[in-house]
This record gives C-alpha cells, sequence and structure tokens, in this order.
C-alpha cells in the first residue's frame, strides 16, 4: 500500500492558478472588443476625409472616365461589392456556426467529466474503505490530478513544462492506473477464496470500471472536439474579404470626388464608411472570442 513512484500527479492547485498569464491577456483584449471596435470607427470617420483623395488618385488615376465618374465605378456596384459582401458573409457565417457548435459540444462534454468525476468517486471510495490511508489518498489524488489536468489543458496552461497534449495523455494514464488500482481489489478477493464478499464487491468494481470506461469515451470526444480547427488558409481569407469590404466602400466613395468635391466630407458618407470598418472587425473580434 505504498504509493508508487510516477509521474501521474504533477501538478498542484497552485500551479494552475499561478500559470502562464498569457490566455488571460488573451481575455482581456477580447473583453475590450467593444472599444477596439468604438476605435477603428472612430478613426474611420476621422481619417476618411484624408485618405479619400489618395485612394482616388492612385486607384482611378490612369483609368477612363465618364460623366466625371470613371468607367470602372460600375463594374465596383455591379459585380465586385456584392461577390465580396456575399462570399464574406458565408465564410464567417460557417465558421460562425462551426465555432459556437464546438463550444457549446465543449462545456456539455465538460460538465459531463466532472459529474461523472463526481460519480467515480462514491464506489471508488467503498472500495478503498478498508484499505490503508496511504493507498485510498493516492487513489484520491489521482482523481483530483485528473481534474486539475482537465483544467489545465482546456485553460491552455503551460505548467512546469508540460504542453496540453501532455496534460492529455497524463488523463488517459491517469485512468488506466485506476483501472488497475480497482482490478487489484477484484484479484485480492478472488485470492482470498470469500466467494460471497468477492460477489458483493464484483458489484462496486464493475460499476466502478463502467464509469471509468464512460469517462474516457467523454475524454476521447472532447479531445476530438478541440483538436478541430480551420487551415490557416481560410483565416487569412477571412481576414483579407474583411479587410476588403471597407476598401470597396472607400474607393466607391472616393469615385464621387469628380463629381462632387464635398462628397469625402459629408458626414453620411464618413458615417457609413465607420460602419464598413466596425463591422467586419466586430465580427472578426468575435470569432477570435469563440475560436
Amino acid at each position: 500500500a505504498v504509493r508508487p513512484k510516477d509521474n501521474l500527479l504533477p501538478l498542484t492547485l497552485e500551479d494552475v492558478l499561478g500559470a502562464d498569464m498569457t490566455r488571460q491577456g488573451m481575455d482581456l483584449f477580447l473583453r475590450l472588443s467593444p472599444v477596439l471596435v468604438g476605435g477603428a470607427a472612430f478613426l474611420a470617420f476621422t481619417l476618411f476625409p484624408l485618405v479619400a483623395d489618395p485612394i482616388a488618385n492612385v486607384a482611378f488615376a490612369h483609368f477612363a472616365m465618364q460623366d466625371g465618374r470613371p468607367v470602372a465605378d460600375q463594374v465596383l456596384i455591379s459585380v465586385v461589392v456584392p461577390c465580396l459582401g456575399v462570399l464574406f458573409a458565408t465564410t464567417a457565417s460557417s465558421a460562425l456556426g462551426t465555432l459556437r457548435t464546438r463550444q457549446q459540444d465543449m462545456r456539455k462534454m465538460l460538465r459531463q467529466e466532472s459529474i461523472l468525476l463526481d460519480t467515480i468517486g462514491k464506489p471508488v471510495r467503498k472500495l478503498f474503505r478498508h484499505r490503508s490511508l496511504a493507498q485510498e489518498c493516492y487513489v484520491l489524488r489521482l482523481m483530483e490530478q485528473y481534474a486539475l489536468c482537465v483544467v489545465a489543458e482546456t485553460q491552455q496552461i503551460e505548467a512546469k513544462g508540460i504542453t496540453a497534449m501532455d496534460f492529455f495523455d497524463i488523463e488517459r494514464q491517469l485512468t488506466s492506473k485506476l483501472l488497475d488500482l480497482i482490478g487489484s481489489i477484484d484479484w485480492e478477493l478472488l485470492s482470498e477464496n470469500d466467494l460471497n464478499r468477492s460477489i458483493v464487491i464484483g458489484r462496486v468494481i464493475s460499476n466502478a470500471q463502467s464509469l471509468i470506461y464512460q469517462l474516457d469515451q467523454l475524454r476521447a470526444s472532447r479531445r476530438a472536439t478541440t483538436s478541430f480547427t480551420f487551415p490557416v488558409l481560410y483565416w487569412v481569407l477571412l481576414v483579407g474579404l474583411s479587410m476588403s469590404i471597407p476598401l470597396c466602400a472607400c474607393l466607391l466613395a472616393a469615385t464621387f470626388k469628380y463629381t462632387s468635391e464635398t462628397v469625402v466630407n459629408d458626414y453620411l458618407t464618413r458615417i457609413l464608411v465607420s460602419a464598413s470598418v466596425a463591422g467586419p472587425a466586430a465580427l472578426l473580434l468575435l470569432l477570435a472570442d469563440f475560436n
């Protein structure tokens, strides 16, 4: 009943609470999303009159003009803007739905794991109640360590140089160790030739093993959910599309410069350009939060 020497108990509660602050910094950044979106809209509103002339000069200086406006603006209005808008909306809605579903599945499975771990504790305490105190404490410590590893894995905490993938492997070893310790009780009862007690305790052992198998299945499902990610090209495409929408709005507004010198200073134009900047920015921050 001596506590085995292994590496299955690498964490303490202090390690998890005092781990790397990178995740907390990201959470703080995402909480400031309204401020960031408002700042982007304010900058667009303020700077648009200053950048409208350079945009018009660079984009349309060497293109044909008709009735004081570039001929290309018809293509911009009828083809480019609708296509980019539909493509951005489709890509963003797909990512938003997928990430939202993944978040809901994660919360559901973590809650189920938490309840199942509490349920496992009841038959485990019954099985090791008449064992040595050291062995009972070690088994309960294994279960506590499993919970700490789940917290460290899901919060992307790197404590003592252990990565999220290492935590997942430790969780697998912890449940395997629990199954070995529970199975050893059954073997000891059979070796004592106590058939009646073996039958009674065997039911508790079967129940505990069944619950641990369910815990393994939930962990595997959770890992499959968390390991899913969009390729880098998908995010590059999404960011590029989000930037193209305000750029098209600026180009479209700049084309009117040749017919009306006051259009770039018009408050409604500046508000619309600000909205075209703030909308995609807010959606990107929302996707980052879900991710």
